[in-house]
């Protein structure tokens, strides 16, 4: 079981079409975790509510809530 809560550095590295994010929690609790753009505006939240202890793995596609691409992948023309 993990000592500490973690999370750790997003892979291969937040350009890419799939990003996989990697955290532990070292007891049950209750855990947001949200993608934030530059400007700390909201783009999607990836999970909410209560997990157990363990480590975990979630993958973002890089679209916000609504399904459009985010960051990186848009054009501002």
């Amino acid at each position: 079981m993990p000592v500490a809560l973690a999370l750790h550095p997003p892979y291969p590295n937040p350009f890419n079409a799939e990003v996989m994010l990697s955290y532990e929690l070292p007891q049950t609790q209750l855990l947001s975790l949200v993608i934030y753009n530059a400007a700390g505006q909201q783009v999607r939240t990836l999970f909410s509510g209560f997990q157990e202890a363990g480590a975990y793995h979630l993958v973002w596609d890089g679209r916000d809530q609504q399904g459009r691409l985010a960051g990186s992948f848009l054009s501002n023309s």
